[in-house]
């Protein structure tokens, strides 16, 4: 089950301090930058124009910095020796399919951008990860303190300078919360991935074996089409750590795929014993588990139950997720023999699927679904 401290999506104590690094950042810098100079010499000095400016200029720092962290990324792991997988920014996704440039949309919860890329063949078991990790807050923070000195140097037009302010400010404030090693809600900022690296060498062969499966998804594979070796997971393995767990996350998916649910249910239960797994994870495998108990041990009151108090009031960040419309479907057909509104859970699927940047997993979606109806069918 997902604690009612796990349901908290930004712990106070983290809101506020983020909300004060925020605020003091943004007074420094306007003060540097003159930008509050320029908003009272535009005549509007009032407290509330001033704060819409500024805020203006924060929204539109966020919306470039996003561009300009993942584009860190990708210029940092291509100088690595990584090959580009996808681009993500918001919604919209970027990858190489078929020697193409396709445009694809996907939502990962959490995230508000990622860039993939395939890491180099291991030397010796080694291979390089800090500059990748770090290239998309260092970008941050370079275009951000770049930005400052300019700025600073030479004067901006009036209403230039609200957006400066904003691009200065989110720069520096995204450099510092993603290279100073911290982590939230299980998930790891870069630079404490890049800590966690290089102290252990499971997490790092866990790592580079998450990229490597990105890489054959995004190609077209399914999870059972890619090397079985990249789910084989050391006993010694860390279960507390965020990217063992998202390691064990695709284990069961893998098992999943070969239609072996009785493993696929068994590491599911073993890894929502991890005290280090994601929220967003640990909501992923009580769907899978919800799923399994759908199609085989089926117990109306335990399902209905699992899926209102814990699937149910976390449904926001999935309503693009496959899986969960899949799920969705299936709860609605062979629970609640709601056969229009399984109709429009499916119809929502085949809307996502169209524009999927994983084409194996739809393929591989679609087989469940068919086994859906075909126990819909069998048990009247």
């Amino acid at each position: 089950m997902v604690d009612d401290k796990d349901r908290q999506s930004i712990p106070i104590i983290t809101f506020v301090l983020n909300a004060a690094l925020v605020f003091s950042l943004s007074m420094v810098v306007a003060q540097l930058t003159g930008t509050m100079e320029a908003i009272r010499f535009a005549d509007l000095f009032q407290s509330i124009q001033s704060a819409i400016w500024m805020s203006v200029g924060i929204l539109l720092g966020y919306a470039v910095q996003i561009f300009v962290h993942e584009l860190g990324h990708l210029l940092a792991g291509l100088l690595s020796g990584y090959t580009f997988i996808s681009f993500r920014a918001g919604r919209l996704m970027l990858s190489i399919q078929e020697g193409k440039l396709r445009r694809t949309w996907l939502t990962v919860p959490g995230t508000m951008g990622q860039c993939l890329m395939a890491p180099p063949p291991p030397r010796n078991g080694q291979f390089p990860f800090v500059l990748y990790n770090l290239g998309g807050g260092g970008a941050n923070l370079l275009i951000g303190l770049m930005l400052l000195i300019l700025m600073i140097a030479f004067p901006w037009p009036v209403f230039v300078r609200p957006i400066g302010f904003g691009l200065v400010t989110v720069g520096i404030y995204l450099g510092i919360t993603n290279l100073v090693p911290a982590s939230m809600q299980g998930i790891r900022n870069d630079g404490a991935n890049v800590r966690a690296l290089r102290a252990d060498e499971i997490v790092r062969q866990a790592f580079w074996a998450i990229l490597q499966i990105s890489a054959d998804l995004v190609a077209g594979k399914r999870l059972r089409d890619t090397s079985p070796g990249l789910y084989a997971i050391p006993t010694a393995a860390d279960r507390t750590d965020p990217i063992i767990c998202n390691w064990g996350a695709l284990q069961v998916s893998f098992y999943e795929d070969w239609h072996d649910f009785a493993s696929a249910k068994r590491l599911a239960r073993e890894w929502l014993e991890s005290k280090g797994m994601p929220v967003v994870l640990k909501l992923e495998l009580l769907g899978m588990m919800m799923f399994y108990d759908l199609i085989g041990d089926y117990r109306p009151d335990d399902i209905r139950r699992l899926y209102v108090t814990e699937l149910q009031r976390h449904s926001g960040g999935f309503r693009n997720s496959l899986s969960r419309l899949r799920l969705d479907y299936a709860y609605e057909l062979l629970l609640n023999r709601d056969i229009e509104a399984a109709r429009l859970h499916l119809q929502q699927f085949e809307t996502v699927s169209a524009e999927y940047p994983y084409k194996g997993e739809v393929q591989s979606e679609r087989e469940l679904i068919a086994m859906v109806d075909d126990l819909a069918y069998q048990r009247g």
